[in-house]
């Protein structure tokens, strides 16, 4: 239950900091919450890992639907994937998910 609340208050205030504060934030939030949680290391790297990879996913996804993949296309286009945009989007989540999984790591570790 702890885990899955964890999960849960990484995503809500990502989520919310991402609006207002740079991408970074992410690392400070992730850190925070799993020094507060009180999990083990694996268990704060996967409450992280899968807190941000949701945030970072509904965000794209919020924002490249309604205008209908473009930015998404020529991105990936700009990194040589030849017009495959999803696979543009799971680099991206893959990118910002491992980033909040060494966060939590670094929560949990800097507690001990």
């Amino acid at each position: 239950m702890k885990f899955a609340l964890t999960i849960l208050s990484i995503f809500i205030l990502n989520t919310f900091a991402e609006w207002l504060l740079p991408w970074w934030i992410l690392g400070i939030v992730c850190a925070a919450v799993c020094y507060g949680a009180k999990l083990s290391g694996a268990k704060s790297f996967l409450s992280g890992f899968v807190g941000i990879a949701l945030s970072w996913l509904a965000m794209i996804l919020w924002k490249d639907i309604p205008n209908h993949h473009t930015l998404a296309q020529r991105l990936a286009e700009v990194f040589s994937l030849k017009g495959n945009y999803p696979l543009f989007i799971v680099l991206n989540v893959l990118l910002g998910s491992l980033l909040g999984g060494l966060s939590g790591l670094a929560g949990r570790l800097w507690r001990s």
